[in-house]
């Protein structure tokens, strides 16, 4: 029931992205608009440019009231369902594009709490701590995740990569091996 309430929710969600697209495609002025008799792009020129922005963020909006309106949304999802994989990975995923990586981690984290087996979860984290410079820290995230499935070729290249730019010869050749076999 959980699952399907929430491939609704994301059908949902899809749906709404398109119908907020059509509308602005509806709304933007013609000038706008491409010429269907036309086969080559043109690139819109600055006063077409800023008549698309005006229409996605209006008038009155900037882009940090947006990414506000964005982080609102995230954290309604969240209260809505707690307890749900896939709205705790998406909601994750929405934190750090809006920059909020500590929120994106943390979140992450509840996943792995609430279902362990999900070692494509192991490898985001492991990455994305690797990205902020905590090398340590991804090393754990792929070894687990590697505890739960040790033949995932993506977390074994990705712990052997890192073990080569730590230049850490030994750990990395026997991964690649084990990479290999699979």
């Amino acid at each position: 029931p959980q699952r399907s309430y929430m491939i609704a929710v994301v059908v949902s969600l899809l749906v709404g992205v398109c119908l907020v697209a059509g509308i602005l495609y509806l709304r933007k002025p013609k000038h706008l608009k491409p010429d269907p008799t036309s086969s080559v792009p043109r690139i819109p020129n600055e006063k077409e440019t800023e008549d698309f922005e005006s229409l996605l963020f209006g008038e009155a909006q900037s882009v940090p009231q947006v990414i506000a309106e964005a982080q609102k949304l995230a954290n309604n999802i969240i209260e809505r369902f707690p307890q749900s994989d896939a709205a705790l990975l998406l909601m994750g995923s929405v934190y750090g594009q809006l920059g909020d990586i500590e929120k994106n981690i943390a979140l992450w984290e509840k996943v792995i709490r609430l279902n362990p087996q999900h070692t494509d979860v192991y490898d985001k984290l492991a990455q994305l701590v690797k990205d902020q410079g905590d090398v340590e820290q991804a090393l754990v995230y792929w070894q687990q995740g590697l505890k739960i499935d040790p033949r995932n070729a993506k977390s074994l290249w990705a712990l052997a990569n890192t073990y080569i730019e730590r230049h850490e010869a030994e750990q990395a050749v026997g991964l690649l091996k084990e990479a290999c076999v699979i």
